[in-house]
């Protein structure tokens, strides 16, 4: 495979080898960057839609085929190697013996708490205004003010983003 560079371009032979990858699919070396990886893998690990866990196979991002089993392991035991830190839920799916259904059953409370943080991390701001708009509506007996739909939407998020957290928490976390 052709490609000599990571996802932010740089170039493979620029960059220290302890940090890369070389895997094998259908005859055809991919080469990869391990923290592109490990947004691959947590995005695939992380896909949580209206936060109820809906893990997807980790695939290769060139062919868009589920990696192989046996790549599976080497990207685990490569990370391990590294001083990058394994995430839990890939730590979780190696558990499991990478099977995707396993992990989801027995790993769903960590997964919706893992989709919450993250969505407190990269929410948008029109995102996290409809939660608050669902908050407020949800506790309407206990908030005795209004906020003007003319206040602007991020000064709203950043008063009340402590709260979504919360409100998140209790209404999607199983734990």
């Amino acid at each position: 495979f052709e490609m000599d560079t990571d996802f932010c371009f740089n170039q493979f032979s620029k960059l220290n080898s302890d940090i890369l990858i070389s895997l094998m699919e259908n005859n055809i070396i991919y080469k990869f960057r391990i923290s592109d990886l490990l947004n691959i893998i947590n995005k695939a690990l992380l896909h949580s839609p209206y936060f109820f866990a809906e893990p997807l196979t980790i695939k290769n991002p060139y062919t868009n085929l589920p990696f192989l089993l046996s790549n599976l392991y080497n990207i685990y035991f490569k990370i391990k190697q590294t001083q990058y830190s394994c995430p839990i839920l890939f730590h979780q799916f190696f558990i499991t013996n990478f099977n995707i259904n396993k992990f989801k059953n027995e790993n769903e409370c960590l997964i919706r708490d893992k989709a919450i943080e993250n969505f407190m991390k990269n929410g948008s701001i029109d995102e996290k205004y409809h939660y608050i708009l669902k908050m407020f509506y949800v506790h309407y007996n206990a908030i005795y003010f209004t906020v003007h739909h003319y206040f602007p939407r991020d000064k709203l998020v950043k008063i009340f983003n402590k709260y979504i957290h919360a409100l998140l928490l209790e209404e999607y976390s199983l734990n």
